[in-house]
């Protein structure tokens, strides 16, 4: 006997059901501000993390030029930065640690650290300050303006959104000092399209005059887990 052709009814119960189940296995699709909100969320929210970071030609800090630098940090408020440089000296790799919530810096390896005032700590990129929840990079994502979603880019083998945004004085200088932006910049963000992490940064313009572009870009990795921050003594 010939099988009974599928009813109308039946048919559109199918595709409903197959619609069903790819909504379910998809990821949410965010506009370009929506992504930089829940981005200041999470960021807000890690218990640690490990960064790598890259600076650009004319990147200086106190008069030398950086190079390279690996972070981590630990909420609420400890962090260790290791900085590649290079000088007329060649290449010294300074430190600048924050625990129990004093900063401490030294300028060579097996130099001891020497506690820094509020003030001196601003001279020099400190990661606690970068990813602080209340005054640091967290609110500061949300602030972006003019965002716009540039083509999906996978970190580490993770699909992210890539937003383009702009930033100024007013949305950064707090967050990425001793940077002090005189006017807009460009800040790329990836961030996990399932987790809403942020994966790598990019900051390109006028960092510290207005006369000089350079740019820095950070990679985020290894969230909350665990993570070694020497002792200053």
């Amino acid at each position: 006997m010939p099988r009974p052709r599928p009813t109308l009814r039946r048919v559109l119960a199918v595709v409903a059901l197959c619609t069903g189940v790819a909504a379910c296995g998809s990821t949410e699709s965010l506009t370009a501000q929506q992504v930089l909100r829940v981005a200041a969320g999470t960021t807000a929210n890690l218990k640690s993390v490990k960064l790598d970071l890259r600076f650009g030609a004319g990147f200086a800090v106190q008069g030398i030029d950086l190079v390279s630098a690996a972070g981590v940090f630990r909420a609420p408020g400890d962090s260790d930065l290791l900085a590649k440089t290079r000088s007329g000296a060649g290449f010294l790799e300074p430190e600048l640690l924050t625990a129990g919530g004093k900063i401490y810096f030294k300028a060579i390896q097996f130099q001891a650290f020497q506690e820094l005032t509020p003030e001196q700590a601003l001279q020099y990129p400190d990661v606690a300050r970068l990813l602080d929840k209340d005054h640091g990079l967290p609110p500061a994502i949300a602030r972006g303006r003019s965002a716009r979603l540039d083509a999906d880019e996978a970190v580490d083998g993770v699909d992210c959104y890539k937003v383009e945004a702009a930033y100024g004085p007013a949305e950064l200088n707090d967050a990425v000092a001793p940077l002090h932006l005189t006017d807009d910049i460009k800040v790329t963000l990836w961030v996990g399209r399932s987790d809403h992490l942020v994966r790598r940064v990019r900051l390109e313009g006028h960092l510290f005059t207005a006369d000089s572009s350079t740019s820095a870009e950070v990679h985020l990795h290894d969230f909350n887990g665990p993570v070694d921050i020497p002792s200053p003594a």
